[in-house]
């Protein structure tokens, strides 16, 4: 087209040179307004830089960017909100919007261990998120918590919604206004009951609830969906011997009729059925959506939200740290694999950043099984007070178990480096859950 623009008054976000997606285009995100700057406008131009030295632009990612398509565009800068900042010669080649990683991202569940790590590094990568609640004391104390980790830029880069209860139909609409591009949902129903039907129908209502709501937006493009290694694992058929690996490709035969028959049955049919209704979605009214699941085993690590009390860690910590209670014998753990929250949410992110991962399953573990006896062992070689509080049990007898398929979501996931290992992530997580401990006892 060789159209010669000059731009005096605009606000540049370029994006990371290193995305080999896009090289040697800028991305300008022009923010204009009407009269009385009321209504505000965006748009997203792909300029092919004819400069042999381009502009001194910082490798930020673009944050903000508008759906459609635009073949030509006139801008003037009596329009335009922000300050002048430079002043540069393009010569444009084309005017041609390009798809963009999402811009502002909803995690659900934002104030759990799992949805505070989410949010907090997408804060970290400056990328605009909304959480949804339940309670609004998590949400003032993980807010405060943000800012002293990140500054202002908070005020500017997140904000909450409340949803309420999740199996309500309509719950998620609020949280989906304003331009949501992507979801990353992990999020799940608060439920205190031993009734298996009030642990499965509220999981799989939820699901529907958030599927109806997307259906119904047209901005969000991308669901990332965090299941669980309960909607992969077949305890009915191939069990947990050790010469059993299980992969994406497996799923939880489970059905809801069995599901109801027992306690324990009723966790694994509500994950394994609310990650089918996702997929049965994604084949009828969600086809113009990117999804992704992944389907973790215990996850263990540090928290990202403050907690007051032991008894306020998520399940899989608190059942590491249960060890610390002296019981005896060990108990047999009943999920072999294991993945560092670092690694559970850089793939979560990964997944909804990047557009060429879509309608795809992964199972994301590392290399190392777990066991209490591991656990144990571990505990006793870091920590000199967990000689008198952990049981030593058989130290270095560790049983022969499952495995769980992590390579893929490595590679693809992670950008092919390790998992974080076992002992750093004990360190970690341990010595922070000893100091949470310690505080509450001083009380």
């Amino acid at each position: 087209m060789g159209i010669h623009v000059i731009l005096k008054h605009y606000t540049v976000f370029p994006l990371a040179r290193s995305n080999r997606k896009f090289q040697n285009v800028l991305f300008l995100r022009c923010v204009t307004s009407n009269f009385g700057g009321k209504a505000r406008s965006q748009f997203l131009l792909n300029v092919k830089l004819e400069i042999p030295s381009g502009p001194p632009f910082s490798n930020s990612l673009l944050r903000n960017y508008s759906n459609g398509l635009l073949d030509s565009f006139r801008l003037f800068h009596q329009e335009l909100t922000s300050l002048t900042v430079r002043e540069f010669d393009f010569n444009l080649s084309t005017s041609t919007l390009l798809e963009m990683p999402p811009s502002y991202i909803l995690t659900t569940g934002a104030t759990g261990f799992i949805g505070a790590h989410v949010v907090s590094r997408l804060l970290a990568k400056g990328i605009r998120v909304r959480g949804t609640y339940r309670s609004q004391k998590k949400v003032d104390t993980i807010t405060t918590h943000f800012r002293t980790l990140y500054g202002d830029k908070v005020d500017t880069l997140l904000d909450f919604v409340y949803t309420g209860d999740l199996a309500a139909p309509g719950c998620f609409d609020e949280a989906l206004k304003g331009g949501i591009d992507a979801v990353i949902h992990c999020a799940s129903p608060l439920n205190f009951t031993l009734n298996p039907i009030e642990i499965i129908d509220p999981a799989i209502s939820g699901t529907k609830s958030l599927l109806a709501s997307i259906t119904s937006t047209p901005s969000t493009k991308k669901l990332v969906v965090l299941s669980s290694f309960a909607a992969v694992v077949d305890e009915f058929n191939k069990g947990l011997g050790p010469d059993v690996e299980y992969t994406a490709q497996d799923w939880n035969p489970i059905t809801y009729e069995q599901g109801l028959s027992e306690l324990r049955h009723s966790y694994l049919a509500s994950k394994t059925l609310s990650e089918k209704e996702v997929w049965g979605w994604k084949e009828g009214e969600g086809k113009g959506v990117g999804v992704v699941s992944l389907c973790p085993p215990l996850v263990f690590g540090p928290i990202a939200h403050p907690v007051e009390k032991i008894s306020e860690l998520n399940s899989s910590n608190a059942e590491l740290w249960f060890l610390t209670t002296g019981f005896s014998p060990l108990p047999l753990s009943p999920v072999p694999a294991w993945v560092s929250i670092h690694d559970l949410t850089a793939a979560l992110i990964t997944a909804a950043l990047d557009d060429s991962i879509t309608d795809k399953r992964y199972t994301i573990a590392s290399p190392e099984p777990f066991s209490s006896q591991l656990a144990a062992d571990s505990f006793r070689e870091l920590f000199d007070w967990a000689k008198d509080r952990v049981t030593e049990g058989e130290p270095g007898k560790y049983p022969e178990v499952s495995k769980l398929e992590g390579e893929i979501a490595r590679e693809e996931l992670l950008g092919g480096r390790e998992y974080v290992g076992w002992k750093e992530t004990l360190a970690e997580a341990v010595g922070q859950f000893k100091e949470v401990e310690d505080g509450e006892k001083a009380k």
